[in-house]
């Protein structure tokens, strides 16, 4: 008799034991495909776990839904949007009991027409992040500035992205006003002073693009996803990407000037120290590649590994860009650049910036691009060069007029004002002035230019030279003299 009670209750209580352990397993899988998805980074091996779990028919069904939601994540960071697609819908469709985890598929399928998850904006309010732009050779050549302010738009909240260009191609602005929550683009224009000016306004599954250039118009509807990102946002979209070592995902952004819809492929493959002008940064080497005809192309970009997700470097088409500065500009707050070596500053309004040229072999010579936040000044230039022997006042002007023979040679139709020309000084220093007319193309434009000789008489002439259209000029006058006036010298 008892021996039968001791079986009737082995019996009884082995089921009991494998239910447990079943009931156990799960938990620890699922403990073990988290540390090997976030801690380890293994991608593969945490989706090899997951799916473990969700093909065990007697597992608690909280870890296995648990399990479909990793799933789903693991595939948005491998770029297999499809995959993790599925395993949301899944989620959403076989467990309707776990509405917490539900309602996190529904987030991460929301997010963006390619399902990944945004994570938190890294940036404050302002900031402005001038990038300078150099030949391999390292030679300085040019400046992107990325500035971000919050705004609205019909109401809603908003960020407004602009990202001045100052290349010697040419020169541009790109404004885009993006959604605050899904990001999703709202209004894109471009200022070229070489591809024209485009403006594309989002509609319901489609971008009407408004195109002038040469004189023309054209008005094209482009069918889109309901979110659209546009290509220039791309780099405020990956710093709010969950990267690491090992994460890999595809991006569909919209192109304003050409106008189509591109797949650029993105990878983090390394994490690497980097030294630019703003500091060293431990960053995040993140490789993007667009299959396009005739040949694939890459960049490769670095972002900083802290919460912030600054974009430091970038290698792309023989150039290479390197984060000048992090800086926090408000509105109305005047800008100032000085330069230690000649001795020499000046100031600026609000938005504008300075880009300071190199001068290879030439040390007797510095040159300073000032750049409007409108991109409506076609040229605003300093140049200060140092004479080895004193310049009186008298020989000033005679430069000035020497200058008028060969500014003639290479402006067309090039006309001096006469009301134009003043001689006296400016904040207490020696100055010439001239004002001019020409054309570029059908264009009317005015040149503006001033020779100041140097506080300490002799030792520098400056050279301030704006062009702008004739229509602008009045307007931008009085801005050009206060950039004037500012110059001090030592």
């Amino acid at each position: 008799m008892c021996s039968k009670k001791l079986i009737a209750w082995i019996l009884a209580v082995v089921p009991a034991i494998s239910v447990a352990a079943w009931a156990q397993a799960p938990a620890e899988l699922l403990e073990k495909g988290l540390y090997t998805e976030e801690t380890v980074g293994d991608l593969e091996g945490a989706i090899e776990i997951y799916q473990k779990i969700v093909a065990d028919a007697n597992a608690n069904r909280t870890y296995v839904a648990q399990a479909q939601l990793r799933l789903g994540i693991c595939h948005l960071k491998n770029g297999q949007d499809d995959k993790a697609e599925e395993a949301f819908q899944k989620l959403i469709k076989d467990f309707p009991d776990q509405k917490e985890l539900v309602a996190q598929a529904r987030e991460q399928l929301g997010r963006g027409s390619e399902g990944f998850a945004l994570g938190p904006v890294p940036w404050l309010d302002g900031e402005t992040l001038p990038i300078i732009i150099k030949l391999s050779t390292g030679l300085r050549v040019g400046m992107f500035v990325w500035t971000a302010d919050s705004t609205e738009f019909d109401g809603e909240d908003a960020w407004r992205f602009r990202i001045r260009r100052y290349v010697p191609s040419g020169q541009g602005l790109t404004t885009m006003i993006v959604d605050a929550d899904s990001f999703a683009l709202r209004i894109s224009e471009r200022k070229s002073s070489v591809l024209g000016d485009y403006e594309g306004v989002v509609r319901p599954g489609r971008v009407d693009v408004t195109a002038r250039r040469d004189g023309n118009e054209s008005v094209n509807s482009v069918k889109v996803d309901d979110v659209v990102y546009e290509n220039d946002q791309f780099m405020y979209l990956t710093r709010r990407l969950p990267l690491q070592v090992g994460y890999k995902t595809s991006l569909k952004l919209f192109t304003l000037v050409t106008q189509q819809v591109i797949h650029p492929q993105l990878a983090v493959t390394a994490k690497e120290n980097v030294t630019v002008p703003a500091g060293t940064f431990e960053c995040f080497k993140v490789e993007f590649t667009v299959d396009a005809p005739p040949h694939p192309a890459s960049q490769i970009f670095w972002f900083s590994t802290d919460p912030s997700r600054y974009m430091v470097k970038f290698e792309a088409g023989g150039v290479v860009g390197e984060l000048g500065e992090i800086a926090h500009r408000q509105p109305g707050e005047n800008v100032a650049y000085r330069n230690e070596d000649f001795g020499f500053s000046m100031a600026a309004p609000a938005g504008w910036f300075f880009f300071e040229h190199d001068s290879p072999g030439n040390d007797n010579v510095r040159r300073v691009s000032l750049l409007d936040p409108e991109s409506e000044v076609h040229q605003a230039i300093l140049e200060v060069l140092k004479k080895p022997a004193p310049i009186d006042y008298a020989p000033l002007a005679e430069i000035a007029r020497d200058q008028i023979g060969g500014v003639k040679t290479f402006l067309k139709d090039y006309k001096l004002r006469k009301e134009g020309w003043t001689e006296g000084e400016i904040s207490g220093i020696p100055a010439v002035s001239f004002v001019g007319d020409y054309r570029d193309a059908e264009e009317r434009m005015v040149e503006y230019r001033i020779y100041l000789v140097g506080a300490q008489v002799g030792k520098a002439v400056a050279t301030f030279v704006f062009k702008t259209s004739a229509e602008l000029f009045d307007d931008y006058r009085d801005v050009f003299d206060n950039i004037v006036e500012s110059y001090q010298a030592d």
